[in-house]
């Protein structure tokens, strides 16, 4: 974190986003929802930060138990 105030030298806007990261062969996913996609990631061998969990929709199937957020 910076104590000062940035200016940044240039802004290079980004036409059509999604046509873009398509040319770089990347991957997009398009979820309804982050639950139960957190779980696969967080039983896998990935290291994932989920920090904004909290701004997610709660679970749909509010039945089921999740792991806690940090």
């Amino acid at each position: 974190m910076s104590e000062q105030t940035e200016i940044p030298l240039f802004v290079d806007p980004i036409e059509e986003p999604i046509r873009r990261l398509s040319e770089f062969n990347v991957e997009l996913l398009i979820l309804d929802e982050l639950w139960d996609f957190r779980e696969t990631i967080y039983h896998s061998s990935l290291n994932f930060s989920f920090i904004r969990m909290r701004n997610a929709r709660p679970p749909r199937d509010r039945g089921r138990t999740y792991l806690p957020l940090p």
